[in-house]
């Protein structure tokens, strides 16, 4: 994420400040993004993918493990849940494996975006 805010904004030629501005989003919030130190999520996150056209799988995966390890689920247990493979989750989890729309749906049941 902290690549692709940053090579927008340049490209952009935009300060960070301005960035998030035209984001509407807060300097403070863009600013930890592009510096990798935090993650958007939730609504902000809606906001970047939309406005920058950006693909959400990648942010799957990171928000499966977060729903999981806060309900303190193994990736068997949290693929029993999704009805999929514990190997289908460790790829999920690692990006290597696009989510297909009804485990997205799945997801967003269980860990509704804050």
């Amino acid at each position: 994420m902290k690549t692709q805010l940053r090579a927008w904004r340049k490209k952009a030629k935009l300060t960070q400040p301005q960035a998030a501005k035209t984001l509407g989003v807060p300097f403070k919030s863009y600013e930890r993004w592009e510096l990798g130190t935090d993650q958007p999520a939730g609504k902000n996150l809606r906001i970047l993918l939309t406005k920058l056209n950006l693909d959400i799988h990648p942010f799957v995966g990171r928000r499966l493990q977060q729903y999981r390890l806060a309900e303190h689920l193994t990736q068997r247990a949290a693929a029993a849940k999704l009805g999929i493979s514990q190997s289908f989750v460790a790829k999920l989890e690692k990006d290597q494996q696009r989510c297909p729309a009804p485990v997205l749906r799945k997801l967003n049941r269980l860990a509704p975006a804050s």
